[in-house]
């Protein structure tokens, strides 16, 4: 379960990644009706290891009835990449989300940058 002490910043684990309750916790975020934030590892949004072919289309499924919610009240993900922000593979993903769902994802090198650009995605959120 996502650990939601930080709220309106939410810090999302390899272990969250590969939880069966992942939807329950981001509906519980929606249900807020606040704008927040989730920051994650590169390595955590891109390793699925240990989630099966039905877990993925589960999770398809939910973005498919919740990705309207979803990209309303999550102001961004954050994907830290420990490298330069900007790799290709994460540009594709950012502009295939934003296309399909809604969904604004930020690269960061370091988890200084994620807490800065989350910081500001919030006050952007708040101020629409």
């Amino acid at each position: 379960m996502l650990d939601i002490t930080t709220f309106p910043i939410i810090y999302v684990s390899q272990s969250d990644f590969a939880s069966t309750d992942l939807e329950t916790a981001l509906e519980s975020l929606i249900a807020r009706r606040q704008h927040f934030v989730l920051i994650t590892p590169q390595d955590s949004a891109r390793d699925d290891t240990g989630v099966s072919p039905e877990e993925r289309k589960r999770r398809v499924r939910w973005l498919k009835t919740n990705g309207k919610a979803f990209a309303k009240w999550c102001a961004a993900t954050v994907i830290i990449e420990g490298e330069p922000a900007g790799s290709n593979r994460l540009r594709i993903m950012r502009n295939a989300l934003a296309g399909a769902f809604g969904f604004r994802l930020i690269s960061a090198a370091t988890i200084n940058d994620a807490q800065a650009a989350a910081q500001l995605a919030l006050s952007t959120s708040s101020s629409q």
